[in-house]
């Protein structure tokens, strides 16, 4: 488990996965105890980093000597081969069901696109999200060494991995390689990454220019999830820079309008809706939200807007449930949070929605300022005013942070945002 993993989604996840054991370092241990206490049941916990009960006494006591051992025959397409936590960006993490023949697929797919063979592979999410399992797996699959690390991967360790180990391939999510690039240009050699690639969110054109600029690495631009547990499209060197790529020929797709109608024109947005046999079956002792993304029919509803344009380049438009409804109209985050970004001294920023009596929603900015730079409240209430509708302004505010909050797998946590947001002292618009 992931050291920093909060107490209540341990709690609240215990019940349901049921551990017989579980691995963690000594900071988890009272929380994992704890959550076995909630779930009213007992189960064998191993610390790495405690000698008197760590791997390598599980081994000795466990030594694998039984006497004509057989694998267990079972059916592939239902007994789970892994129980994956969403991300929890926008509420508790759940479960996500992935039978062995579904997981054997998905690693095929995500390989597809690196054909040269490369050594080395740098993971560096936590153990228990899909893109380390993956690589995990793979390591074997594809004849490479993984490189992973024990402890908290903090910006100066991974720039002294980088600069010793020299891994070819790795994983970054945009708001952390869009960091890591700004602070280590005169300190860290890129050039030796012959793949990257990138998930969890659109990747900024800013960005995209400096990653270029530092190596001739592929950047593969993934569209997924861990439901989907496959990259949604087929992304190449010669996709529009925007797209997520061209939709694969193994899965049927389609988008859908908000009265449950087929958009058959380009430049029309709907929900992305997919079927395919390489995706999640289910949440795990969660029919509910099942049933809310799986129709009868097999079709997975991504929660996702998307648009196509006439060369049937497909583009991520908006998170479907992040749209903030005001006054009757739809408001999208992501739009305001790119105005705000032009400000030179905002670092980042967060758009959510909040309960308001006259417009049902309003729009608050939570900002971060660049170290030693200095942001005027009504700065950003012009730029946004010039460059949006009246119906899409600050009409909630903004307030200043220190930093944005991100989850486990470097996303920012909205969540959290919008909890801060109802009790944060706010400065309002002048109207």
């Amino acid at each position: 488990m992931v050291s920093n993993l909060p107490r209540w989604d341990l709690k609240g996840l215990f019940p349901d996965i049921k551990p017989k054991i579980t691995f963690c370092q000594r900071s988890l241990l009272e929380n994992i105890k704890e959550a076995y206490a909630v779930a009213n049941m007992e189960g064998k916990i191993i610390v790495f980093d405690d000698e008197k009960n760590n791997m390598e006494n599980f081994i000795q006591e466990y030594n694998g000597t039984e006497v004509n051992y057989r694998p267990a025959e079972f059916d592939h397409s239902e007994i789970p081969a892994w129980l994956i936590l969403t991300s929890g960006t926008t509420g508790l993490p759940k479960v996500a069901i992935i039978p062995y023949d579904r997981l054997l697929s998905g690693i095929c797919c995500w390989w597809q696109p690196f054909t040269a063979a490369f050594e080395t592979a740098l993971t560096m999410s936590t153990f228990q999200w899909l893109s380390s399992l993956l690589y995990f797996v793979s390591s074997s699959l594809r004849k490479y060494t993984r490189l992973q690390c024990s402890v908290p991967l903090t910006p100066q360790l991974l720039v002294a991995i980088i600069n010793k180990y020299r891994p070819e391939c790795t994983a970054w999510t945009p708001h952390l390689l869009g960091q890591f690039l700004a602070g280590t240009e005169k300190i860290c050699d890129m050039s030796c990454f012959i793949y990257v690639a990138v998930t969890g969110s659109p990747m900024e054109k800013h960005i995209f220019d400096k990653f270029k600029e530092r190596t001739n690495a592929f950047l593969y631009l993934v569209y997924g999830m861990t439901e989907l547990l496959v990259p949604g499209f087929d992304y190449s060197e010669e996709t529009p820079f925007g797209s997520v790529g061209k939709p694969y020929d193994r899965y049927e797709y389609k988008l859908v309008d908000d009265q449950g109608n087929e958009v058959d024109k380009p430049f029309q947005s709907g929900e992305l809706w997919m079927k395919g046999d390489a995706f999640f079956k289910g949440y795990l002792a969660n029919p509910e939200e099942t049933r809310k993304m799986l129709t009868e029919d097999g079709w997975f509803k991504t929660g996702d807007l998307f648009h196509r344009d006439e060369d049937n380049n497909y583009y991520f438009v908006e998170r479907k449930r992040l749209l903030i409804k005001s006054s009757g109209y739809w408001i999208s985050p992501l739009q305001l949070e790119s105005v705000i970004k032009q400000h030179p001294d905002v670092a980042n920023v967060v758009v959510v929605g909040i309960p308001d009596k006259e417009r049902m929603e309003v729009p608050v900015a939570a900002i971060a300022k660049r170290p030693g730079r200095d942001v005027k409240p009504q700065e950003i209430f012009d730029l946004v005013r010039e460059k949006m509708p009246d119906l899409r302004q600050l009409y909630g505010g903004l307030f200043f942070v220190e930093a944005i909050p991100m989850t486990a797998s470097g996303k920012v946590h909205r969540t959290k945002i919008k909890e801060t947001t109802l009790t944060a002292k706010r400065i309002l618009p002048t109207l």
